[in-house]
């Protein structure tokens, strides 16, 4: 599988287990540890982990709906309920 289709699968995975509402890419640190361990996403933590998630999955999770919320630090984002629909509507 390549790198991209890896991080398509992470985007969707964090999409059907993130609750609606607001998180903090720190709150999906888990789902990656567990489920996708040999991705660099996995081993990173701290700032780190922040800078690859906005670089690698924030725009695939854009696109399906997830959107930032202004310009708090720690950046903080939001699942929405399109984002949810997104899974059973490609």
């Amino acid at each position: 599988m390549s790198r991209a289709d890896l991080s398509e699968q992470i985007a969707l995975q964090l999409i059907r287990e993130m609750p609606v509402g607001k998180f903090k890419s720190t709150d999906c640190q888990m789902t990656l540890h567990t489920k996708f361990p040999a991705h660099p996403l996995a081993k990173a933590d701290g700032p780190a982990f922040g800078q690859l998630f906005r670089r690698d999955i924030l725009p695939l999770l854009q696109r399906r709906g997830v959107r930032e919320l202004g310009n708090q630090r720690p950046r903080q984002y939001e699942m929405t309920h399109e984002a949810k629909r997104s899974l059973t509507h490609g």
